[in-house]
């Protein structure tokens, strides 16, 4: 169903790495996971953009209809 991965460091912030080698070595705590396709990204998007306390019910049975 997901189009592609996307891998992301699961570990603190890197912010405080001084160059491109440390950044490049750190490979403990990264993750792989799917990427969803971008029509159904939109439609998340969408959702959460325009979500308010009033329509929360809804917009829940919604998203998880997704799935």
């Amino acid at each position: 169903m997901f189009a592609k991965d996307l891998c992301v460091n699961l570990q603190p912030s890197v912010a405080n790495a001084t160059n491109i080698d440390t950044l490049l070595a750190n490979k403990e705590g990264i993750e792989c996971v799917k990427v969803p396709p971008e029509n159904l990204q939109d439609k998340v998007f969408f959702i959460f953009n325009n979500l308010s306390m009033s329509n929360m019910d809804s917009k829940v049975s919604f998203v998880q209809g997704l799935w």
